[in-house]
């Protein structure tokens, strides 16, 4: 199929952006990975089977990176975990490798102009004591250690930010699915970090690599739909209650749902009981579900319908709800099951609000929840942020411009105060007039 918009690599790599949804560790350097591995290997501190991987790789960091990226045309759900199980390892516990790979988080975006970034990582899933592995993970009382990994990822990205002037960074801390254990952790850790943010940097700086929200990650049986408050799981009840907590501490809150789950999930995440979400990671079964009721009878959904169908899903309100769409990553994991680009719930939003502006529908153009390009887990999926925006320009047929609306919504949306939103806005106004575009 030829698409009616066509870009260079080149170009792509100056366009302005704004991400908002993508995972530290799914965004490690490799050969960062390969020198931890290497040590590790040295060591004797690797199982055999492990070991002889790493060891089959000698000094070529190309075929180490075969090891802990997927290519992106074939990558399934069951590749991405196995090569997050493959590779943690050799960052948990390790502060120094930590610190280095947020630093070169910074790089990365740098070199593809991401002008502000939110990155997301767990700080327990980091340390020593965790593992990858179900069932298993550290004692509820590891906050130090924890605390530990968060001031080795803000001294990286700091320094990452002081040699990359102009691109600014934010932190996003993860509670884990079926991880209950951590969750009281981590909300004194959130607190804490909130605390540190507003007294000694003022209100959210972008210079300061701050903690501005907290996210629950890596699966949604947390949400038990369905089931009665008296029967919910501990997974479900301290993550509840967790999140609830971090939003009066007045820190931001998106959470993965509807990716894995039904729409019901995304509905829950955005209500009281789960500390009202403002974005939502993934989300494409809400929006399957929302242009299904708004196109009964077989008529294509109008903006106006749409509107009404996520409203009486529970996802209307003054500020519509974001959704971080993850392109490559949605396709992987199966989150999105489509057969073309253009029926992608990015598209088909985007287009809808633009269908609505054309027909001086101001009100459903406003009502319809905005979504945001991101990469996700970049370096395990192999797609770059820069890839994804190429994809959606020419794959999703939304053009060049369509990229600067939403990097414009991803500001909005982003967890920072209204001073650095301004701020940024004129930034990036600024940085899309030089690109040329």
């Amino acid at each position: 199929m030829t698409h009616p918009y066509v870009v260079e690599r080149s170009t792509a790599l100056r366009w302005p952006k704004i991400e908002l949804h993508v995972h530290l560790d799914g965004a490690f350097d490799a050969a960062v990975l390969h020198r931890s591995a290497k040590a590790l290997l040295s060591a004797g501190k690797l199982s055999a089977e492990v070991a002889a991987k790493v060891a089959a790789c000698g000094e070529d960091v190309s075929a180490f990176s075969t090891l802990v990226s997927s290519n992106p045309t074939d990558c399934t759900l069951k590749d991405m975990i196995d090569r997050f199980i493959f590779f943690l390892p050799f960052v948990q516990g390790n502060l120094a490798v930590v610190e280095e790979l947020a630093c070169a988080f910074v790089g990365r975006q740098a070199a593809q102009n991401v002008l502000y970034t939110e990155v997301r990582y767990s700080p327990h899933l980091l340390t020593a004591a965790a593992t990858y592995e179900a069932g298993a993970g550290a004692s509820a009382d590891c906050t130090a250690e924890a605390q530990s990994v968060v001031d080795a990822v803000t001294r990286g990205l700091r320094r990452g930010c002081e040699q990359h002037p102009g691109t600014s960074i934010a932190q996003i801390l993860c509670f884990i699915d079926g991880k209950p254990e951590w969750a009281e952790s981590l909300v004194t850790l959130a607190g804490t970090q909130r605390s540190i943010a507003d007294k000694s940097f003022g209100a959210q700086p972008l210079e300061s690599c701050p903690v501005v929200a907290v996210d629950l990650a890596a699966g949604e049986s947390h949400f038990a739909p369905g089931v009665a408050d008296a029967e919910l799981t501990a997974n479900s009840t301290s993550h509840r209650r967790a999140l609830c907590a971090c939003g009066r501490l007045g820190l931001g809150v998106t959470n993965h749902a509807g990716e894995s789950g039904p729409a019901a999930n995304v509905t829950a995440a955005v209500s009281d009981g789960y500390g009202k979400a403002a974005r939502i990671g993934h989300g494409y079964a809400a929006v399957a579900a929302a242009l299904a009721a708004a196109a009964a009878g077989g008529a294509s959904p109008t903006p106006a319908a749409v509107v009404t169908a996520f409203e009486s899903a529970g996802l209307g309100g003054e500020v519509p709800v974001c959704f971080e769409c993850c392109p490559t990553s949605s396709r992987c994991t199966s989150g999105w099951t489509g057969k073309r680009w253009a029926e992608h719930p990015l598209a088909q939003l985007y287009r809808l609000r633009r269908e609505a502006e054309a027909a001086g529908d101001a009100a459903s153009a406003a009502a319809l929840p905005r979504v945001t390009v991101s990469s996700d887990d970049p370096a395990v999926f192999g797609a770059s942020l820069t890839e994804e925006c190429v994809l959606v320009a020419e794959q999703m047929g939304l053009g060049v411009q369509a990229l600067k609306v939403l990097a414009a919504d991803a500001v909005d949306a982003c967890f920072l105060d209204a001073d650095c939103k301004r701020r940024l806005h004129e930034r990036f106004d600024q940085a899309w007039r030089e690109c040329g575009e």
